[in-house]
């Protein structure tokens, strides 16, 4: 007699991410601020028209472009 699993096996499909990449780095840069600089920092970027992402991306170029100069 074969038994069934209770729970299948899961495997992921082949195709985008669960999430976009621009939603799981605005989750990494939320945990990795305070919650009233990442406040600031999204009111910044939404008066300037840059999206989050890009304006971290920019703030860490600039920064190792400093450490390596």
């Amino acid at each position: 007699m074969t038994t069934t699993p209770a729970q299948p096996a899961t495997r992921r499909r082949p195709g985008p991410a669960p999430w976009p990449a621009e939603r799981v780095r605005s989750e990494q840069a939320r945990a990795a601020l305070a919650p009233t600089e990442y406040a600031a920092l999204v009111r910044a970027c939404a008066d300037e028209g840059v999206s989050v992402s890009d304006r971290l991306r920019g703030l860490i170029l600039a920064y190792l472009g400093r450490q390596t100069a």
